[in-house]
This record gives structure tokens, sequence and C-alpha cells, in this order.
């Protein structure tokens, strides 16, 4: 009964933030003390792959507003790559008096964004923004935990004069994509996939989690991304995902972390392994608080000193949506409590 009440209280709030404004998605607040509304559609579309077929209205609704306005994200040539921020009219840091005025800190199109746009396009369509990214391919190496890995496949960003930044839960995204629309992976996304096992069978995604998700940076965040694809690994890989899983659950301390897990442990077709609706902090954690997203300003900076403070909390900028936030509770009730 008590957790009816909550369904209908987290539907109630998805709703509204969507009709807090002209254009029907679910805005977000930028930055730490001084919050700044952002437009962004990278919310709008991460909640819906959290919307169930147990709320059909919703579902829909939520496609419909994304379909509305997918276009003004579009790459503003034409090609199949979206940008985090609107293209049309262009507009980068939306709402800052400074930073909507210093390019250097602009973004082009990204694997993220397009990956979660495209699942709103055809199979063909996709088909396309597979041949179109053979041209990004990059090899290198990265660190982490002391061990080198070699990485072949695309970055976060698809422009010209960014630096190399390779980020799973992006990547997961990406292969999640493809898996959805039952795309047979190339010889690059099968590396793509074999690099992520390596994280996996390493347990670099919870030793690491900055630094193999700069965008995400939390472990548990991470592990939910990375059980979403998980009818692409190999049984060890997926065994192994699931014990470091459950191992993270028994010591997890906030209730952000405990709905992530139990979210991973569900993909992977394990049982959840608590209540939803115990832990005080529940109402904080939608309402307020939660950051699921963060952009970092440093990672991708060429000199390797100023890119050593990437992690600090002072170039970090929050993403806070309420109304993504409740999409999260509302996907964690769905899930029943054997």
């Amino acid at each position: 009964m008590e957790n009816k009440r909550l369904e209908k209280i987290v539907c109630g709030i998805i709703k509204e933030e969507m009709g807090n404004n002209s254009q029907d998605i679910l805005l977000s607040k930028r930055g730490n003390s001084l919050s700044k509304n952002d437009n962004n559609l990278f919310f709008t579309l991460s909640a819906f792959h959290l919307i169930t077929d147990d709320h059909p209205e919703l579902r829909e609704t939520i496609e419909s507003n994304v379909s509305k306005n997918l276009d003004s994200y579009k790459n503003k040539d034409g090609r199949l790559t979206y940008n985090f921020w609107r293209t049309k009219p262009y507009e980068q840091f939306p709402n800052s008096v400074i930073l909507s005025k210093l390019k250097h800190f602009w973004i082009p199109d990204d694997l993220d964004c397009t990956a979660l746009s495209c699942f709103f396009q055809s199979r063909e369509d996709v088909l396309a923004l597979q041949r179109f990214l053979v041209d990004y391919k990059t090899v290198a190496r990265k660190t982490y935990d002391k061990k080198s890995y070699e990485f072949s496949g695309y970055s976060t960003w698809l422009g010209n004069k960014m630096s190399l930044e390779v980020d799973v839960c992006v990547i997961s995204n990406y292969l999640f994509l493809l898996s959805s629309k039952k795309i047979e992976l190339n010889k690059t996304e099968t590396s793509m996939l074999l690099f992520l096992e390596k994280m996996i069978i390493d347990s670099v995604w919870i030793t690491s989690p900055f630094q193999v998700s700069p965008n995400y940076q939390k472990s548990h965040i991470i592990g939910w991304h990375l059980s979403r694809i998980s009818n692409l690994y190999s049984l060890q890989v997926k065994s192994k995902l699931i014990s470091d899983l459950k191992k993270e659950e028994n010591r997890a301390e906030s209730f952000e972390y405990e709905v992530f897990t139990d979210l991973a442990l569900h993909e992977l077709s394990q049982p959840p392994m608590f209540d939803p609706l115990n832990g005080q902090k529940k109402n904080d954690f939608f309402i307020d608080n939660f950051t699921f997203f963060r952009a970092s300003f440093l990672t991708n900076s060429k000199y390797l000193m100023i890119k050593s403070f990437a992690h600090l909390n002072m170039f970090n900028r929050s993403f806070i949506c309420k109304g993504f936030n409740a999409s999260i509770i509302l996907k964690r009730l769905t899930i029943k409590v054997t």
C-alpha cells in the first residue's frame, strides 16, 4: 500500500516537471552552489529507459515529447549525431553569462547523447551512424590502478579538436543501442566490448570510478550501466559482475547506492536485496540531492598536471534533475522484493 502511494507521488513529479516549461522536457539544475537552469534533453532521454510498460501513458508522453524536441539537438550540419545542448537555436551553457561566451569550454556532439537519441531513430539510421563512426576510431593505452589497458574504439566526443576521453558508461550506452536495435557489432565495437569486460574482470569500475567514467564518476552508477548490456558478456564476465555487485551492495552506505546496485542486479536477473521504502534519506535523494551526471572541466586537458586536478569537486559541474530522479524511484518500485 505504501509502495503504491510513493508510486503515485513520483509519477506526479515526472508529469509536473515535464509541464513546467514550454518544451515539455525534464529540465535540470546545473551547478554546485549557484545553480543555473539547463534545458538539455539528456535527462528526458535517460528517463525514458527507466519508465517500464507498467506505466504506458507516462512512457508514451515522454516518447512524444522527446520526438517533438529531438531535431533541436541534432547536429547543426545535419549529420546523425546529437549535442548535449540545443543546436537549433545553437546554445552552449544556457543561462550562464560567462561560460556561454567562452568558446574554449563549448562542447561538440557526443557519443552518449547520440546513442540515447538514436533509440528514437530507425534501425537503418543507426546502421548509418555505425558506418559514420568508423572514421572516429582511436587506438590508445589507458592506465588504471597502475595497470595498462589497450583501448581501440570511440571517444566520448565526436569532434576533431577534443582529446580522447574513454568513458565506460558512454560505451555501454552505445552498445546498448546496438543491442536493442539487433545490430551486429563490427570489429571496433567488439574491441570496445572486450575493453569493458576487462574493466569488469579486474574490478576497475569499483577501484577507479572517476578514471573509467569521468562523466558519471560513481561506481554504483557505472555498475548499472555495465549491467544493461550483460547479454553481450561471456558467462565468466557476467558472473564476475554479479559477484562484485553483491559485495558492493552489502557494504552500501547510502540509499542511492542501494537503489542503483539493486537495479543493476535486476538487469542481471538477480533478486532485489532491499526494500525501497527503507532508509530515511529517500525523499532528499529523488527530489533535491542526487546527481546522476557531472561535467568534468579538466578531464580533456592536454596537460597532465592540469588533468591531475580533474577529480576535484571545484572542477566538476553537477546536474540535478528532479523528474529524472523520480524516474529512478519509479523504476525501482516496479521490482518486487521476494
